[in-house]
């Protein structure tokens, strides 16, 4: 199993896959897109480019962010998603 961070329009989420899975979203690595092999870069592109247009969310493996900066990050969003219409419209934490 593997943790992962799911990068949404509306919030992100924490979620374990079973990558032996077969999953319609596909998984892109974050490590392609620093290679310096152009085609892994443009097939990172490609892939992030349609899970946000045909799914509308992305999964990105190996990102680099810290478990504390993800800690930080969720509580931000769940303070964020508790407030009234209002604050939330307004764009205020």
């Amino acid at each position: 199993m593997t943790k992962i961070m799911v990068l949404s329009a509306r919030s992100p989420l924490l979620c374990t896959i079973n990558q032996q899975k077969k999953m319609s979203i596909r998984v892109v690595d974050y490590q392609d897109y620093k290679s310096e092999d152009l085609q892994k870069r443009q097939q990172f592109i490609q892939n992030l480019g349609h899970s946000f247009s045909e799914i509308g969310f992305a999964i990105v493996s190996n990102h680099g962010v810290s478990e504390e900066l993800k800690a930080k990050l969720f509580d931000l969003v769940d303070r964020y998603f508790q407030q009234s219409e209002d604050l939330k419209n307004q764009g205020i934490v």
